[in-house]
């Protein structure tokens, strides 16, 4: 025995690994074989659109100038006299810059938030009365009411972080 035969035998003897299966050598086209005809359809999809985009013309017809002529303009009236029709004032210079309202139905009032910091109850019940509720010693600029009667107020001055 030579020395280049006796090391490939015994290289051949140490080495536990099995020879590769012929499948893994193979090359790997069988797998990608549908990524090509994929491609050229989109490309061929994307290019007939471009065509038929191109071929279509429209243009918009012109509107005739006489069938403006024939309507009158319609113009709004700058006051609508209806607008309060049936409402009532209530609290009318008593206010001070009035920011959010809140209605309580089972009272029969309506709480305004100032921006003197005062919260006010007004009577709607015909009775129209106007009275200091509540001074937050802030700028109280939201109402809202609670399920139980509470008056939530969210005021600019007393935010907590």
């Amino acid at each position: 025995m030579t020395p280049s035969t006796m090391a490939e035998s015994t290289h051949s003897s140490s080495s536990n690994t099995p020879p590769p299966p012929p499948s893994a050598t193979a090359p790997q086209t069988t797998r990608r074989w549908w990524r090509w005809p994929l491609f050229l359809s989109a490309i061929f999809t994307v290019l007939l659109s471009l065509l038929l985009v191109q071929l279509d013309t429209f243009d918009a017809a012109r509107y005739p100038s006489d069938e403006l002529a024939k309507k009158p303009v319609f113009v709004a009236p700058r006051t609508n006299p209806r607008v309060l029709h049936g409402s009532e004032k209530i609290g009318e210079g008593r206010l001070l810059g009035p920011e959010d309202i809140v209605f309580d139905p089972e009272l029969g009032v309506v709480y305004t938030s100032c921006e003197d910091g005062w919260i006010k109850r007004v009577g709607v019940n015909g009775s129209g009365v106007v009275e200091d509720w509540v001074n937050t010693g802030g700028r109280p600029l939201g109402l809202a009411l609670g399920y139980s009667g509470e008056v939530y107020v969210a005021d600019a001055f007393k935010v907590s972080n």
